[in-house]
């Protein structure tokens, strides 16, 4: 008896197997689109709520400005909750949206006055106010380069001074003029008594200047590097003092990011009063936080530019004087 032959047809299996693997590939290609979709959505809404968060901490440092000028006072702000002066900053501009200021401080005295920059031949007068009513012992002074010059070893030494066109060298000379207030300055002579000037000039090393309370005018020299320079002056006891008037002027190019810092009599690390407050916010939108401190000169200390001089010629000035009323009139002439 003969058993019929069974055929397999397997025609269509390949197709199976195909359509499946393409299936699965297009998921997958599918699912890496919606991925890289969320993560772009979620950035999106990131950047958006970072920005939200940093707008929030400009409005807690503004709402700081203002009640810092409602009490006429500045008043220190070392928590993040409400304190004395600040009890009316809830901090929530947007409570549906959760959008808020969740930390506010403030620092009236810190240990170091920071400015971004000093313009070429013109100064910026600052307070220096030691907090505690301790002498200050040793200032020193930082400031970076803003200019395209050689390294600190082609700004030359010596007292004789390039002119501007000569100058070669990357960085600023600091000129520092310190007044030693007691009870304040009521005329010129007092002015002159208590005015100390160092002009700090750039240089590979320095061993610091110590102002002995007599001499009038320095040449100190900084330290420097390729980027920025760092100069350090000791104070006698007959030049110390718990309260300047610090007027700093950049010579030759622009001294940027300048930086005054020092420690007091007693060896401990000095804080300025009423020269600059530091405020510290936090803002918050949902999870996203953003942090920003700011600083806020006071008084005196408000970064403006003076110029260095009332007048400024290559020329000759001569200044006529009359003495007597006419006939007897006689003239005389002053010229510098």
């Amino acid at each position: 008896m003969t058993r019929p032959t069974v055929r397999s047809n397997q025609a269509g299996v390949a197709s199976i197997i195909v359509t499946m693997i393409m299936m699965v590939v297009i998921t997958l290609i599918v699912i890496g689109f919606s991925q890289v979709a969320r993560r772009n959505s979620r950035e999106s809404l990131d950047r958006q709520l970072s920005t939200q968060a940093y707008y929030a901490a400009e409005t807690g440092v503004n709402d700081a400005i203002n009640a810092i000028k409602s009490n006429g006072s500045i008043i220190e702000k070392t928590s993040c909750q409400g304190g004395a002066g600040y009890t009316g900053l809830s901090g929530v501009l947007d409570a549906t949206a959760n959008v808020s200021y969740t930390c506010l401080l403030v620092n009236p005295s810190p240990t170091s006055l920071v400015y971004s920059t000093i313009e070429q031949q013109k100064s910026t007068v600052v307070s220096l106010e030691i907090d505690g009513g301790i002498n200050l012992g040793v200032l020193t002074f930082k400031w970076n380069s803003d200019g395209a010059g050689g390294p600190p070893p082609q700004c030359g030494s010596g007292s004789q001074w390039p002119t501007a066109a000569n100058w070669k060298c990357n960085h600023a000379m600091l000129r520092a003029d310190l007044t030693k207030v007691n009870g304040g300055v009521t005329n010129a002579q007092g002015l002159n008594n208590t005015t100390t000037s160092l002009y700090m000039r750039p240089g590979p090393s320095s061993s610091g200047t110590i102002i002995d309370g007599t001499t009038k005018s320095y040449i100190s020299t900084a330290s420097c590097n390729n980027s920025s320079c760092t100069a350090k002056i000791a104070l006698a006891p007959a030049a110390q003092s718990n309260r300047y008037f610090l007027r700093l002027t950049a010579m030759y190019e622009n001294a940027k990011d300048v930086q005054v810092s020092g420690t007091n009599a007693a060896g401990s690390t000095a804080a300025f009063n009423n020269a600059q407050v530091v405020i510290d916010s936090t803002g918050k939108a949902q999870d996203q936080l953003r942090r920003i401190s700011v600083r806020v000169p006071v008084g005196i200390s408000n970064s403006q530019t003076l110029p260095s001089n009332g007048l400024q010629t290559s020329a000759a000035i001569c200044k006529r004087f009359t003495t007597g009323p006419a006939p007897l009139t006689t003239n005389s002439a002053l010229c510098l």
